[in-house]
């Protein structure tokens, strides 16, 4: 059974997904806020706190579902939706 580190376990596509793995995976579900469906808190803005989270979790494999997904939102505040949405995977 792999193991899989879902970030932005709590999110729409993150949750949805989260059902379809926990069947046939070990997952471990990250999110910046408490929830029924999570496993680890953590602020995806901290590149320290992610490799932490990494390093301690040693997963098989990484699914990042952490998105700022509203165009209106990406265009009045172009410096967050770069952090959402490109900075978490760099």
């Amino acid at each position: 059974m792999s193991k899989i580190l879902l970030l932005g376990a709590s999110g729409l596509l993150g949750s949805g997904l989260s059902k379809v793995l926990v069947a046939n995976h070990n997952l471990i579900r990250q999110s910046r806020t408490a929830g029924a469906a999570v496993d680890v808190i953590t602020n995806p803005g901290d590149p320290q706190e992610l490799r932490t989270l990494i390093a301690r979790v040693k997963p098989d494999a990484i699914i990042n579902t952490i998105a700022l997904t509203s165009v209106d939102q990406c265009l009045q505040d172009p410096e967050n939706a770069f952090a959402a949405n490109a900075r978490i995977v760099e």
